[in-house]
C-alpha cells in the first residue's frame, strides 16, 4: 500500500482482498468433494483394470500375432495409400474451391453473408489439405519401411515401388497446388493479406497481415488444439503403458509421446512468458 493513501481507501482495499480470498476458498470447497470422488473412482477403475490384466484370457503370443498381422496389412497397403489420398483430396477440395469461386463471381460486393460463406469453405478446404499433408507423411514413412523390409527379404515388387513413388510425388504436387490456389484466392478477397506459399516465412507474414478478429480466431483455435493434444497424449500414455505390459512395446513409444507432450507444454509456457513481458 502506498504511503500517504487515505485510511478509508486502505480499509476498503483490504476488505476487497479479504472478500476475494473468501470467494476463492468457497469455490475450492465446492469443487473439492467432486474432485476427490473422481480421483478415487479413477484409482478404483485403474486398480480393477490392472488386476484384470493379470488374468486376461488372451496370451501374449496371441496378442503379438494379431498385432503383427495388422502391421503387415498396414505396411503392404501403405504403398498405395498416397494414391488413394490424392483421389480423396481431389474429390473433397475441388468442389469446395469451385463453389467458392462461383459465389465470389456472383457476389455484389456488399453482402457480408456471402463472403463469410466463401471464407468458411476456404477454411474447410485448407483444413483438408493440412490433414492430408500429415497423412501423406505418415504413409510415406510406412511405405519406405515396407519397401526396405521387402528388399531385405529378397523381394522387390515393381508395381508397389511405382505406386509408392508416384503416390508421394503426386501428393506433394497437388498439396502445393491446392495450398497456392486457396491462399491466392484468399488474397483476392482480402488484398491486405501478405505472403507466398513458396516463402519459408509464409506463416509469419500471413499471420502479421491478419486483422484482430482473424488473430483472435487463431488464438482460440490454438487453445482448442492444445486442449485436444493434452487429451490425446494422456490417452496415448495409458495405451503405451498397457501396450508395454501386454504386448512388450518397450519404452520407445512412451518416450515419443512424452517428447511431443513436453515440447507442446514448454512451447506454450515460453510463449506465455514472452507475451507477459510484452514481447
Amino acid at each position: 500500500m502506498r504511503r500517504g493513501e487515505p485510511e478509508d481507501i486502505r480499509t476498503e482495499n483490504t476488505e476487497s482482498k479479504t472478500d476475494t480470498v473468501k470467494t476463492i476458498l468457497a469455490e475450492d470447497k465446492r469443487r473439492k468433494k467432486s474432485f476427490f470422488l473422481l480421483l478415487a473412482l479413477s484409482m478404483l477403475v485403474g486398480g480393477m483394470v490392472g488386476f484384470a490384466m493379470g488374468f486376461t484370457r488372451y496370451s501374449l503370443g496371441d496378442i503379438q500375432a494379431a498385432v503383427e498381422a495388422a502391421a503387415a496389412v498396414v505396411n503392404e497397403g501403405s504403398c498405395y495409400a498416397n494414391l488413394v489420398l490424392v483421389c480423396v483430396e481431389l474429390l473433397l477440395f475441388l468442389p469446395l474451391y469451385r463453389s467458392s469461386r462461383r459465389l465470389y463471381a456472383a457476389w455484389d460486393g456488399e453482402d457480408e453473408a456471402v463472403i463469410n460463406k466463401i471464407e468458411s469453405r476456404l477454411e474447410l478446404a485448407t483444413g483438408i489439405v493440412s490433414v492430408n499433408k500429415v497423412l501423406v507423411l505418415v504413409f510415406t514413412v510406412l511405405s519406405a519401411q515396407s519397401m526396405v523390409r521387402m528388399t531385405d527379404d529378397g523381394l522387390f515388387p515393381v508395381h508397389m515401388a511405382v505406386c509408392f513413388h508416384a503416390g508421394w510425388i503426386l501428393a506433394l504436387i497437388f498439396m502445393m497446388s491446392a495450398k497456392k490456389m486457396a491462399v491466392n484466392f484468399e488474397k483476392e478477397i482480402n488484398p491486405e493479406k501478405r505472403g507466398s506459399v513458396y516463402d519459408m516465412r509464409f506463416q509469419k507474414k500471413w499471420f502479421d497481415s491478419c486483422d484482430e478478429a482473424e488473430k483472435l480466431k487463431v488464438y482460440r483455435a490454438s487453445y482448442a488444439s492444445r486442449r485436444v493434444t493434452g487429451i490425446v497424449c494422456t490417452c496415448l500414455c495409458f495405451f503405451c503403458m498397457f501396450g508395454t505390459i501386454l504386448w512388450g512395446l518397450g519404452p520407445l513409444p512412451m518416450c515419443i509421446v512424452g517428447t511431443i507432450w513436453v515440447t507442446d507444454t514448454i512451447a506454450y509456457c515460453v510463449a506465455g512468458y514472452r507475451l507477459s513481458r510484452g514481447r
